[in-house]
């Protein structure tokens, strides 16, 4: 992960490149820019490191203390919810939650399955699910919007928590969700000890998601290559990890308009015009590859085509 020299697009090692994705052991971390290209998620650098991300003397707002601080940090994040679930089409208003979006794509799997297919094609979630079933990937998101799960997308690690849980202050009870308003009024409270609801993220230095990083940091000490896309380098788990085995590790780090491929003290950068040559002198570019704008899920398809090639 140390700076490496670039090395042009014409010696990029496809060869190697594949090796690393052969391997058994593999962890991709997903960062906001992921989410902001894949559903316009809100960002929530309040809290990971901005104004309501400690406590202090001089804070403002202390939502654990004054309830009227607690409805003003509550409804804050109960837009934000709205926001998220309206744009994954996953709750008909704020307050019902609608078919989940697996159910809806099963019901046009069955009755329209060229629109499902293309649907399948295009969207981001569902090309990085097929590329961790491809691959076989442990992942971890940077994000608290929840979009994972919402996109069934399970088992992953969420770093600073998720938006649509919940816990409660005192005791840490936690819970698949909390309630939903058009505005919150009042304390919500913890049906098992009366304590107050938050969503279950860091923020105001509470709910450090410790054990979640630690897990992470294991599944990271056995794997044999990172896969990054959208991160943020000053956040968990890189300002975390610091092992010699973290530090010799072969990086891909799929971009809007490109690969880069850290490996062996060199990072080979290659563009989507270079990587569309060499996918097209070797498959039916018609079946497989659609041109089209920048993006991540293209560098996803990407990637999984050149692991693909090498099979054939």
């Amino acid at each position: 992960m140390a700076d490496k020299a670039v090395i042009t697009s014409n010696n990029f090692p496809f060869k190697r490149l594949v090796e690393v994705l052969d391997s058994t052991k593999k962890v991709c971390v997903i960062g906001y820019d992921f989410s902001w290209s894949s559903r316009h998620a809100p960002h929530f650098t309040d809290i990971r490191r901005g104004i309501w991300s400690a406590l202090s003397e001089k804070s403002k707002l202390n939502p654990f203390a004054s309830e009227q601080d607690y409805c003003v940090v509550m409804n804050w994040f109960n837009c934000r919810r709205q926001v998220i679930s309206a744009s994954n089409r996953v709750y008909e208003d704020s307050e019902t939650p609608s078919a989940k979006l697996s159910e809806y794509f099963q019901l046009l799997r069955d009755t329209k399955p060229k629109e499902y297919l293309a649907i399948q094609q295009s969207d981001f979630f569902h090309m990085l699910q097929r590329m961790g079933n491809d691959l076989g990937l442990t992942i971890a998101t940077q994000c608290e919007d929840g979009l994972l799960g919402l996109n069934d997308i399970e088992n992953a690690y969420e770093l600073y928590g998720n938006i649509f849980q919940a816990k409660c202050h005192e005791n840490g009870h936690e819970f698949a969700s909390w309630p939903a308003h058009n505005e919150i009024r009042q304390r919500i409270v913890c049906e098992s000890c009366g304590s107050v609801i938050f969503p279950n993220v860091e923020m105001f230095g509470w709910n450090n998601k410790i054990e979640v990083r630690k897990k992470l940091l294991y599944q990271i000490e056995k794997s044999e290559v990172l896969i990054l896309m959208g991160i943020d380098r000053n956040l968990s788990p890189f300002t975390e990890v610091k092992s010699e085995h973290y530090l010799r590790l072969p990086v891909i780090e799929l971009l809007n308009n490109g690969i880069v491929f850290e490996d062996n003290k060199s990072t080979h950068k290659i563009s989507f015009n270079e990587i569309e040559k060499y996918i097209e002198k070797r498959i039916n570019t018609k079946e497989c590859l659609s041109k089209g704008t920048e993006s991540y899920q293209k560098a996803m398809e990407y990637l999984r085509q050149i692991h693909k090639i090498s099979e054939n």
